[in-house]
């Protein structure tokens, strides 16, 4: 199990669903430092940091991987 402090986050859903209009508000409530916006899915991410993409990863090891309707749900945000 990754390291709770230094894990990334990656958050995906469809574009225009409010990923990034949320991200101050996900960022605060999963402890991320750095906002990577858009993620393109391959690249490396920092520790703490929060991964916003419209496509499932295929590779995440190491990152907590959401949707962003469960992301918004476990922070309390009401996106709709």
């Amino acid at each position: 199990m990754p390291d709770p402090s230094s894990t990334s986050v990656i958050i995906h859903g469809p574009q225009a669903c409010g990923k990034t209009r949320n991200s101050a508000a996900l960022m605060a409530h999963f402890g991320c430092t750095t906002l990577v916006d858009p993620w393109n899915g391959r690249s490396p991410l920092p520790s703490n940091a929060l991964a916003l993409t419209h496509e499932l990863p295929e590779d995440a090891a190491g990152s907590l991987v959401l949707g962003f309707d469960e992301a918004c749900r476990l922070a309390g945000i009401n996106a709709s």
